[in-house]
């Protein structure tokens, strides 16, 4: 079965009186830039770990790459975009991957916990 039954069923058409489709062909550039920036972080975390010499057993770098790949770029799109336009890229961004918006949600808020355990794990 496994987590299958989270995902099943159609997901919404419309939000907000809008194509999902239309959403997602707007909200493209976003959800590159989320992707190029988690890319990035992820990147970052494997280096910390190759050119930095942190210990392969170290959970931290992972923690701090990971979780800052999902919350910095979130944090930067929420404070740029106005309200309702975060909501349908939100929107978007979960239909796009195939996501729930509450399992999206989800996802972000463990990130979040993680990148504060990584970076307190460093103080």
């Amino acid at each position: 079965m496994g987590i299958s039954f989270l995902t099943r069923g159609r997901l919404a058409e419309v939000f907000n009186g809008r194509v999902i489709a239309d959403l997602i062909h707007e909200y493209r550039w976003h959800i590159r830039f989320f992707a190029a920036v988690f890319m990035g972080s992820v990147f970052a975390a494997i280096a910390a770990y190759k050119l930095l010499g942190a210990a392969p057993n170290d959970w931290r770098p992972a923690a701090v790459g990971f979780g800052g790949g999902v919350v910095t770029p979130l944090a930067i799109l929420y404070l740029v975009l106005p309200r309702q336009r975060f909501a349908e890229f939100w929107v978007a961004m979960s239909a796009k991957e195939s996501f729930r918006p509450w399992l999206m949600s989800l996802l972000v808020v463990f990130s979040a916990i993680s990148l504060a355990a990584g970076v307190a794990g460093y103080v």
